[in-house]
């Protein structure tokens, strides 16, 4: 929701200068401060989104045997698991995770777990 708002366009800030003889005015460093929390909001949703999937397939690891994830995302799951554990024990506070697995991210940790899978990232 707030990267919806954030990615309005930043014209419809503009207003007119000059005594309306012109009518532009720079926006440029707002919309790229706007932008930056965008990549940061995105950063966290992915990062949460990675966190959670693994979480639900380490869940489900015993039962689900007959049912092997793809290499790739088996190699996004080890990447995790080498420095997140599994948390399967009372309620939880995922802050700090969250933080860990957005420094994967950054760190290009997912994308090399993937391309360890023989999939070609460009």
């Amino acid at each position: 929701m707030e990267n919806r708002t954030l990615s309005a366009p930043g014209s419809v800030d503009s207003i007119p200068g000059k005594g309306n003889a012109e009518d532009h005015v720079s926006n440029s460093t707002w919309c790229a401060r706007k932008a930056m929390n965008v990549v940061e909001n995105t950063r966290a949703v992915i990062s949460g989104e990675i966190l959670i999937a693994c979480q639900a397939l380490s869940s489900v690891a015993d039962i689900s045997t007959d049912y092997p994830v793809a290499d790739s995302t088996q190699n996004i799951l080890n990447t995790i698991r080498k420095s997140i554990p599994y948390r399967d024990q009372g309620d939880v506070w995922y802050a700090i995770d969250m933080e860990n697995a957005e420094q994967l991210l950054m760190q290009g940790a997912y994308l090399n777990a993937v391309a360890a899978s023989g999939i070609t990232i460009e």
